[in-house]
């Protein structure tokens, strides 16, 4: 277990973010209802993070990167790939007026501050998806190019 800490520290996470993707390990791995109360009642409160161990894989909640993990919401059905970076104030969710489809974010993905992803499609793999970026619409990019989406506005 001490080399799976390991393994998140070594992302260049702070100890908050540290904490909370170890504990989401936890949780995810043991199905432990301890952990899910922990984090139901303590830190999503304190940190007004709303991430659910159903979203991640074990490999992506080990390679996930939260820099700022501040006021980050995440559907529960909502899945997130490996290596991907959050960044504070986004939301990942549905449109529910519309449908109840749910962004699939792959692998090696950026979301800038303050970014809000809703409704359903893929998005690509190496996408930057830059500060302040709204999409309510399917984006997509070929996996080998870096895309750049920047503040859109409605």
């Amino acid at each position: 277990m001490l080399s799976k800490l390991k393994q998140i520290k070594n992302n260049k996470n702070g100890i908050n973010a540290t904490i909370i993707i170890y504990l989401l390990y936890l949780e995810k791995r043991y199905h432990s209802l301890f952990l899910k109360i922990l984090r139901k009642l303590v830190w999503q409160p304190y940190l007004c993070i709303n991430l659910q161990p159903s979203s991640f894989t074990l490999q992506s909640l080990l390679t996930l990167r939260l820099p700022h993990p501040y006021m980050i919401i995440i559907h529960g059905g909502c899945r997130v790939g490996e290596h991907c970076t959050i960044y504070h104030e986004c939301t990942l969710g549905m449109i529910e007026t519309k449908s109840t489809k749910v962004p699939t974010i792959m692998d090696n993905v950026y979301i800038g501050c303050k970014s809000l992803i809703l409704g359903g499609g893929n998005f690509a793999q190496r996408c930057y998806y830059r500060c302040r970026y709204y999409c309510h619409k399917r984006r997509t990019c070929k996996s080998h190019n870096l895309c750049i989406y920047s503040h859109s506005k409605k």
